[in-house]
């Protein structure tokens, strides 16, 4: 028996085992990332004269049988960004289809992501009284819900009755939890940081091993946590708020020393939070930030260097879950860029102020 495991562990690690197990599904990822859009096309989207060009050169990407004709009654920017979110939905739910059974229940667990921002878009979309045509339009199918699903919730009348409605999900006991203080208040801010906590404290620290992510992935999710927290403490030290109130919209489970949280959130101005922390380095924002002081610098650099770190790992990952994954995250960062110059564009920013923004891995 004491050499059973070794040699059953041996034999599930082998290159022959993950051969059989990741070939079909590693094959069709590698395919897919053909329908990536090059930084030569990022950059034409960024350098669009206007958002009808950029709606003109996406028809042309895998992206035109995303971009739905009845989002044009709000807006085109509108458009493209539903767009972006449903290729990515579609794309995902391929790949969990394609994986191997026990590495579509992983990454399911890790683009549960996309579950907490469907919420996210409802609770604000409720709370701020949108149209629910309108909030229908944020929504995409996710790990957990079906479009069915999603029009469902998105016909409640209150924030109350949304949270009552999730019952049965693991983020009702945290939104419950919350709700409270949101009925006093009226800020739904502490429901969205108590939904991230939730999705994030599940990879945290030793759980993530549990749920077989690999370290890779995991470390890319913690880092995320420390991005969170890092632009929140400076969001708040730049709009002159008390360090308790930064504080209380912390993420669990980063890297960043309970230490260097205090320091950061003790710190006079934003220049010396940005000191203070010592997870990334951000020499370079912050001489940009003292010439132009936007957050956006620290932000763009953070976001940056997780998308290259990652993406180094996860090019030498070859049948596993982290080839499968390490696309997701490519692709996600995509549209996000997509949606920062549809913003951008509409706000009408020049293309190389739009470039600034732009990650590109």
């Amino acid at each position: 028996m004491s050499i059973e495991i070794p040699i059953i562990g041996f034999f599930e690690n082998s290159l022959a085992v993950r051969s059989v197990k990741y070939g079909y599904s590693n094959a069709r990822t590698k395919a897919l990332r053909g329908t990536l859009l090059s930084k030569k096309e990022i950059d034409s989207l960024a350098e669009a004269k206007n958002i009808q060009e950029i709606i003109g050169a996406l028809q042309r990407t895998a992206y035109s049988e995303d971009l739905i004709s009845e989002a044009v009654a709000f807006s085109r920017a509108d458009l493209v960004e539903i767009a972006a979110s449903r290729n990515f939905s579609r794309t995902l739910k391929k790949l969990i289809k394609i994986s191997p059974k026990g590495t579509a229940e992983k990454i399911k667990k890790i683009f549960e992501r996309y579950d907490v921002q469907n919420i996210k878009n409802l609770l604000l979309g409720i709370h701020l009284n949108e149209p629910k045509e309108k909030i229908r339009l944020l929504l995409v199918q996710s790990p957990l819900f079906s479009y069915s699903q999603l029009n469902a919730l998105a016909e409640q009348k209150s924030v109350k009755e949304l949270v009552e409605k999730l019952k049965g999900t693991e983020y009702f006991s945290p939104l419950d939890r919350a709700l409270l203080k949101y009925s006093k208040s009226g800020d739904i801010l502490d429901m969205t940081v108590q939904l991230e906590n939730q999705y994030y404290k599940k990879f945290a620290a030793k759980s993530g091993v549990v749920f077989g992510i690999g370290k890779t992935i995991q470390s890319i999710l913690r880092a995320e946590i420390d991005a969170k927290n890092i632009m929140a403490i400076l969001r708040a030290k730049n709009a002159g708020f008390p360090s308790e109130k930064a504080l209380a919209f912390l993420v669990e489970g980063g890297k960043i020393s309970k230490e260097e949280i205090k320091e950061m959130s003790d710190a006079k101005s934003v220049q010396d939070a940005v000191l203070a922390q010592k997870v990334f380095d951000l020499k370079k924002p912050l001489e940009d930030y003292k010439n132009d002081p936007s957050l956006s610098h620290f932000e763009n650099s953070i976001e940056t260097k997780i998308v290259k770190a990652g993406l180094k790992e996860f090019q030498r990952s070859v049948l596993s879950i982290s080839a499968i994954v390490g696309f997701l995250f490519l692709k996600e960062e995509e549209t996000k860029n997509i949606r920062k110059i549809i913003r951008l564009k509409e706000a009408g920013f020049l293309p190389e102020a739009i470039k600034e923004f732009l990650v590109i891995a």
